[in-house]
């Protein structure tokens, strides 16, 4: 799929069903407690070679404008995707693009979590690493459809915006308490990693999805 349909801010969607809902505009991004605050990059120390990948896929500098450039795109690529392809799998075993869009949304849902863990500094909340596959079982995304799934990702990202938006800088370095250490994160470094995890996937649905339904 051409990615330059996506580029053009969003300030109202008109979702699969009809239905429109207001996003604020583009033109307006709130920064955080301060009008003069950005959410940098994480520094090397706050992040991992696991969570590297995804954060390099961010070009954005400023976290809060990454988030919102990355909600208008997400919806722009899912809303163009044809209903009758939304169940296409390119190989047996892997999940079908609407079982995409719902692991985006559950692992946003956890990435913020920890996020949220650790900009309280908590550090007693053991935070592990979700299984993936357990999770979209659970999901029951046989039952959905993109229509309503996009509406949903809209209100997670929303929820996502608003923890970053109101958190200082102390809040962003906290770690919070890892499991394995090798996954140790910055709550910062966690916005940043579900922001590319997000672009990685559609990236994935553009190569190995779309050329071949």
């Amino acid at each position: 799929m051409p990615w330059d349909i996506m580029n053009r801010p969003l300030s109202c969607v008109r979702l699969r069903d009809g239905q429109e809902k207001r996003l604020l505009p583009t033109k307006q991004k709130p920064k955080s407690k301060s009008d003069q605050m950005k959410i940098a990059k994480p520094a090397e120390q706050e992040t991992n070679v696991f969570f590297n990948k995804y954060i390099d896929l961010v070009k954005h500098p400023d976290l809060l404008v990454a988030l919102h450039e990355n909600q208008d795109k997400m919806i722009r690529f899912f809303n163009a995707i044809p209903s009758e392809i939304e169940v296409f799998r390119y190989d047996t075993n892997k999940w079908s693009i609407k079982e995409v869009l719902m692991h985006l949304i559950d692992f946003e849902r956890y990435f913020t979590f920890k996020a949220f863990v650790s900009m309280r500094n908590d550090n007693e909340t053991a935070l592990y690493h979700p299984g993936r596959e357990h999770y979209l079982v659970n999901a029951y995304t046989e039952t959905r459809s993109l229509a309503d799934l996009i509406p949903e990702f809209i209100s997670v990202r929303s929820s996502t915006i608003s923890l970053f938006q109101h958190a200082n800088i102390s809040q962003l370095n906290h770690t919070g308490h890892h499991v394995n250490p090798n996954h140790a994160i910055s709550a910062r470094a966690m916005g940043f990693a579900l922001t590319g995890h997000s672009i990685h996937h559609m990236q994935v649905i553009s190569e190995k999805y779309l050329r071949l339904s």
